[in-house]
């Protein structure tokens, strides 16, 4: 989306470079307009570099000014999102006055408007400011409502601006295009299990959970009911999901089995281990100088056992990771499984602390390779081409 963000004279602008990176990220553009007041604090060089567009200043501010620039920018946003906006800027707003170039933006755009306030506490609950706030309303104004806390003056109470990333993802919530997977029921594993060998050691993996996570926001955002069961992980658990927590492989397959029946997909991306001490130690194993020797035996197949359960969901997705031959073992892990959809990726990505990721997904005919990208972004393309070609897709009406 194109999206013009209005920077106003408010200690919380010295966000606003995060909150350009954030949307930069999530593939929207983004074309700053900066107050006199927002020009105290942050630069429009930083800006500029951060945004990659050209920065519109007030009109007694700018060196080369254009008077149609208010147009311009009116036609070409789909969004004005004005963060953080003052008292000063809701006032001028409200009562239709443009001597400011945001402000004239404001009279001009048919693009939804949404408006982060930030202000001191007695500024935000004042009558004529609460007034701006229910006339802007009227207006279709749409609002990321301030926090409580310490504000920069030192008082306590409502006025800090939201912070980037919850300003970033209530405009992705509202502004997606359709919940194509509205009514729908998800089950996704997430995370690596741990295997014991005695109280205090055990066998497990890199993985983070965090794409298995990143799956589980994706089909939240776009209408659907997701059931998390998650292994031992450090991950940021998405709001409004409330995961299953599993420790081990044993538990996180009766965890899918009971759950099978209630979901209609079931997408397997936990990096399971493979094999489980036959034996745990009651006690700490003790140092010595002989060897170590643990016998293991095979962990349950927790992704063939859904394929082949009887109350298996009309769509299963398995994942592999692989560090050679990737595509063609991907495929035959596919057969072998019975699953309808995998995705394959490297190793090397399940153990990038960068968050960033790079993947194929193999369909019965087709396969997708995606770019490297956020595991979030890579989440949310992931959803959408699963939801196209999920076979026997079930109605997207919810029965509640």
């Amino acid at each position: 989306m194109n999206i013009v963000l209005g920077i106003t004279g408010s200690i919380a602008a010295v966000k606003a470079p995060a909150l350009i990176s954030l949307l930069k990220k999530q593939g929207h553009s983004v074309r700053v307009v900066l107050t006199k007041g927002g020009c105290e604090f942050v630069t429009p060089m930083a800006c500029q570099a951060l945004s990659g567009e050209p920065i519109y200043l007030d009109f007694e501010t700018a060196e080369h000014s254009n008077a149609m620039d208010h147009i311009a920018l009116a036609r070409w946003a789909d969004i004005l999102l004005i963060a953080p906006a003052s008292a000063h800027v809701l006032a001028l707003c409200a009562h239709g006055l443009s001597d400011q170039l945001l402000s004239a933006l404001f009279l001009a755009t048919k693009a939804p408007v949404w408006i982060a306030p930030a202000m001191n506490t007695n500024m935000w609950k004042h009558p004529a400011t609460q007034d701006n706030i229910r006339r802007l309303t009227t207006m279709n104004v749409q609002w990321i409502q301030p926090t409580s806390g310490v504000l920069a003056c030192g008082e306590v109470g409502p006025g800090r601006m939201a912070e980037p990333e919850v300003i970033v993802e209530t405009l992705f919530q509202a502004h997606s295009p359709l919940l194509a997977l509205k009514g729908l029921h998800i089950l996704i594993t997430a995370g690596a299990t741990q295997e014991p060998i005695d109280p205090m050691r055990f066998i497990s993996n890199h993985s983070t959970g965090t794409m298995g996570l990143s799956l589980a926001q994706a089909a939240l955002e776009q209408g659907a009911h997701v059931t998390c069961i998650l292994g031992p992980s450090t991950a940021a658990i998405p709001k409004g999901i409330t995961p299953i927590h599993v420790k081990t492989a044993d538990e996180m397959h009766a965890a899918v089995m009971s759950h099978l029946t209630e979901h209609d997909w079931f997408i397997a991306c936990a990096a399971v281990s493979d094999y489980t001490p036959i034996t745990t130690h009651p006690h700490k194993l003790k140092k010595s100088n002989t060897p170590l020797q643990i016998d293991c035996q095979p962990t349950k197949d927790i992704l063939k056992a859904a394929c082949q359960s009887s109350n298996r969901p009309t769509c299963i997705v398995g994942f592999a990771a692989e560090t050679e031959r990737l595509i063609e073992s991907a495929r035959q892990k596919k057969i072998n499984k019975g699953c309808d959809m995998i995705v394959a990726n490297l190793i090397q990505d399940a153990r990038d602390p960068s968050h960033e990721h790079q993947a194929t997904l193999i369909t019965e005919h087709t396969e997708y390779p995606y770019p490297r990208m956020t595991k979030l972004n890579l989440a949310r393309q992931l959803i959408q081409d699963i939801a196209h070609h999920a076979p026997h897709p079930p109605s997207t009406s919810d029965s509640n």
